[in-house]
């Protein structure tokens, strides 16, 4: 699995955001957690997981073509995501394409990672 540059969460608490990161990371049993994809096979904006199912065997087969964007407590909350990201895409002027949002966030990450370098 692969994560955005920015993760969209509901999770207030950055204590139990990076909690449940690490578990995610660490592919460790959770429950009551969503997470907001890209399309694994290439067709739709985004699609919403529960991370039980993506412990199954078929998933960490795939695992390379896991990259996540979001992380909910609950099906509604994630597609409340789906929404913010949606919105995101079109305040920033991109179409409405998940890969090419993904990619932006990589490169605003790497450009702000230099930033910081050269200041530092």
């Amino acid at each position: 699995m692969d994560f955005s540059a920015r993760i969209y969460t509901d999770i207030e608490s950055d204590k139990k955001f990076n909690k449940t990161f690490n578990k995610i990371r660490r592919l460790s049993p959770m429950k009551d957690i969503y997470l907001v994809t890209l399309p694994i096979y290439g067709h739709g904006l985004y699609e919403i997981y529960k991370y039980e199912e993506m412990l199954q065997h078929y998933y960490r087969t795939i695992d390379d073509k896991i990259f996540i964007m979001g992380i909910a407590s609950s099906k509604s909350k994630a597609t409340e995501l789906v929404t913010d990201m949606i919105n995101d895409m079109y305040h920033i002027n991109l179409p409405l394409d998940s890969k090419a949002y993904y990619e932006f966030l990589r490169k605003k990450e790497i450009k702000e990672k230099a930033m910081e370098n050269l200041q530092g």
